[in-house]
C-alpha cells in the first residue's frame, strides 16, 4: 500500500452534542468526555489519528466547550488540538459548516465524538484518493438499524 498524504486531510470531530442520554451518569460533562478504562473517551479516537500519522486535529465543541477545551488543551501528546466552538446550538451540519473555517487543507474527514470505529484510516484515504470522488462515508453492519439507521447498497 502506498503511504498516505496526509497532508491533505485534517481530521474533525463533533464534540459538541447535548449528551441527554448520558446526564444522569455524567451531569457536568459533554459526551465525548465521559469516562471510559480512566479516560476520556476522545483520547481513544486521538490514539487513533495518532496511530494513523495525523498531527492536527478540529474538535467541534458546543455544550460543555469550556470544560472539554480546558481539560484538553492544545495538545494532545504530539497531536495539536484546534478547537471550533459552537456559541448556539448549530446541529451538526452547521458544526462542520462552522469549523471550515479552521481546516487549511484539501479534505477533511468526520468523526462522531461519541463514537469508535475500529477500521483502518490509511487504507480509507488511500480507497478515496483512488476513487477520485468528492467524499467517502465509513459504515458499520450492525444487526438493529433502528437506533442508528441504515445505508443501503445497490443500484
Amino acid at each position: 500500500m502506498k503511504d498516505c498524504n496526509f497532508a491533505e486531510f485534517t481530521p474533525v470531530i463533533l464534540a459538541g452534542g447535548l449528551g441527554t442520554r448520558l446526564r444522569s451518569v455524567h451531569p457536568t460533562l459533554p459526551k465525548s468526555m465521559a469516562q471510559v478504562c480512566g479516560r476520556s473517551f476522545i483520547t481513544f479516537l486521538f490514539d487513533k489519528l495518532l496511530a494513523a500519522g495525523f498531527r492536527d486535529v478540529v474538535v467541534c465543541t458546543g455544550y460543555g466547550a469550556v470544560v472539554l477545551e480546558n481539560a484538553l488543551g492544545a495538545q494532545y501528546r504530539e497531536l495539536k488540538l484546534r478547537y471550533s466552538q459552537e456559541t448556539s446550538q448549530l446541529g451538526t451540519g452547521g458544526a462542520l459548516r462552522k469549523a471550515v473555517s479552521a481546516v487549511d487543507t484539501k479534505y477533511f474527514m468526520v468523526f462522531n465524538g461519541d463514537s469508535f470505529a475500529n477500521i483502518d484510516l490509511r487504507k480509507f484515504i488511500d480507497s478515496f484518493l483512488a476513487a477520485k470522488t468528492i467524499a467517502g462515508l465509513v459504515v458499520i453492519e450492525c444487526d438493529d438499524v433502528q437506533r442508528y439507521g441504515q445505508v443501503r447498497f445497490g443500484e
